[in-house]
């Protein structure tokens, strides 16, 4: 019986194919392990940061429109009345466009906070209001005009002064009696002849 053993160089020869095979069949399990699910869009966090930009980009325009002098809904504005012979802030919401109009409608209607009192003569009418070039037009019949005293006067002309020009497009204000523009008030001698700014009431400021 004549046997013949398998050579060497074959033998080797068969355990490098199946080693190159092994190695091939690792090589594509990892790639598929590797490569996941595909998604498209924005990352959770980009997403995030881009909607808190948005917000804060409309919060911004929504304070400023809230502080001018016209626009609609309901406005968060200060009116000015007196305390111990000084000016002093009461805050109040004011509807509609005109901003400027409603906050004087407010303020002739007097305080409803307690220790604040007006020195706006009761049944006062605002006549009408324009504002021109920085300057608000008031024309107030001549109730508003009457004699009060010269600490009165001032503190009456103060709390209109101050309260129309916490708006931006509003620097100072000219009071009209009827459309008319006075020389002084009454029999206190205040200066009418001119529009009246903050500066001129520094003595009685908030």
């Amino acid at each position: 019986m004549n046997l013949h053993r398998p050579s060497p160089r074959r033998h080797q020869f068969g355990w490098a194919c199946l080693a190159l095979l092994g190695a091939v069949l690792a090589l594509a399990g990892c790639g598929q392990a590797g490569a996941g699910p595909v998604t498209s869009g924005p990352s959770p966090a980009s997403a995030g940061g881009s909607s808190a930009s948005a917000a804060a980009s409309g919060s911004g325009a929504s304070s400023a429109a809230s502080v001018s002098p016209t626009g609609s809904g309901v406005h968060q504005v200060q009116l000015y009345f007196s305390a111990a012979g000084k000016l002093a802030v009461e805050p109040a919401a004011v509807p509609g466009k005109d901003v400027a109009r409603a906050t004087l409608d407010a303020l002739l209607a007097g305080p409803k906070k307690a220790g604040l009192y007006t020195d706006i003569p009761q049944g006062s009418q605002v006549l009408s209001l324009a504002v021109k070039s920085g300057v608000a037009q008031v024309s107030f019949d001549p109730q508003f005009f009457s004699s009060g005293g010269s600490t009165g006067t001032q503190l009456r002309l103060g709390q209109v002064v101050y309260s129309l020009t916490q708006f931006p497009a509003i620097h100072s204000v000219q009071f009209l009696q009827q459309g008319h523009i006075l020389s002084v008030t009454g029999g206190e001698g205040f200066p009418l002849d001119k529009p009246l700014a903050r500066q001129s009431f520094s003595s009685i400021a908030p």
